[in-house]
């Protein structure tokens, strides 16, 4: 007996999400802040954390981190569900929502772990295309929804990979035609400069999803949360695995709430830089870039996007390469610090000028 035998046909038929483990001197390639959180705010959560017991289940601490992301929301803290990360979420998501044989839309290109869950599900997956320049199209959405009828749609705005970003009225239109839940995912909310928290209130089948992951440069804690009509969060409750969020990841949470200013700084510098650099690549000849409102961007080239990648990656440049078709001659780059951007910079321009 082989072990996929030992599990259900749907997941064994399902490919592992892809983790490949890189580095190199310009890391641009998940996503992440560029950025680690401060010493002396380290030293902070270290202090708060050394102060309390671990021999109990973390449930206090927690809690207050839910109670102030409820506050700053201005939305029911039973309306909140921490995870250990928005994925983890996402996945109880799905399970709550989906059952064999039903339809799961999402964007193509789009983030891998949607069509992964839509298949550990047995569910059908409705890709749904961008119109020109990658560039949401409600109406294709709307249209969709009506075709498909799906228990669960994810809606990523701004979307991993493109960037792209649906406007509140598209947003609101998508919502009243969706008949399932509707995930808005919301990952880069904060390099959008605006989120979709106006429509959830009026939505009771709408869920956000959001992370502390990348404008909070946390990703090695791992804390996602959702917002959602307190119903709904009791169900999805239910499929999170209780004491999910420990004592360190509460208390880190805790201590970076208090510094949304320092890292509120932070996005509008990488902001400032995503349109610097887009800027840059536009003037080289055979690059071509798209509209982001992300902390990343697609860039265009006349390379196969892996040997563009690898080409990089032996000068000291992770780059991203995706394996849709749409994305054969595009990499995502994810913005860096300055010096990061100008060796980014210089080495795309000298590889594209080596062009014939």
């Amino acid at each position: 007996m082989k072990p996929s035998d030992l599990v259900r046909r749907a997941v064994a038929a399902v490919p592992a999400y892809r983790l490949v483990e890189e580095t190199a001197a310009v890391k641009l390639n998940q996503n992440e802040s560029p950025w680690d959180v401060p010493p002396e705010v380290k030293e902070q959560i270290f202090a708060r954390l050394g102060a309390r017991p671990w021999n109990r289940y973390a449930q206090e601490v927690p809690g207050r981190v839910a109670a102030k992301l409820a506050e700053l929301n201005d939305w029911p803290v039973e309306g909140v569900v921490l995870g250990s990360g928005s994925n983890l979420l996402l996945a109880a998501v799905a399970a709550a929502a989906v059952r064999e044989g039903q339809a799961v839309c999402a964007p193509r290109p789009g983030f891998a772990l949607y069509r992964l869950l839509a298949g550990v599900a047995d569910a059908r997956l409705t890709a749904i295309p961008f119109g020109p320049d990658f560039a949401y199209d409600p109406k294709a959405w709307c249209a969709a929804m009506a075709s498909a009828r799906p228990a669960l749609a994810f809606l990523c705005t701004p979307n991993n990979p493109t960037g792209s970003f649906m406007d509140r009225d598209g947003v609101r239109a998508v919502a009243a035609a969706c008949p399932g839940v509707l995930v808005i995912d919301e990952a880069y909310r904060e390099f959008a400069g605006e989120d979709r928290r106006d429509v959830l209130g009026a939505c009771e089948h709408v869920i956000l999803s959001r992370t502390f992951s990348k404008a909070f440069s946390a990703a090695g804690i791992r804390l996602g949360y959702l917002l959602a009509h307190p119903g709904l969060a009791a169900e999805i409750r239910k499929l999170v695995p209780p004491f999910n969020i420990g004592i360190l990841t509460a208390t880190a949470a805790e201590v970076l709430l208090e510094r949304r200013d320092l890292f509120s700084g932070r996005v509008r510098e990488l902001c400032a830089e995503r349109e610097r650099v887009q800027t840059a690549l536009g003037r080289m000849a055979g690059v071509r870039t798209f509209p982001s409102r992300a902390n990343f961007f697609l860039v265009e080239t006349p390379y196969v996007a892996e040997a563009l990648a690898a080409e990089m990656k032996a000068r000291g440049i992770l780059v991203r390469s995706g394996g849709d078709e749409e994305l054969r001659h595009m990499v995502r780059v994810n913005v860096g610090t300055r010096e990061e951007n100008d060796r980014f910079l210089a080495v795309i321009g000298e590889l594209m000028g080596g062009r014939p």
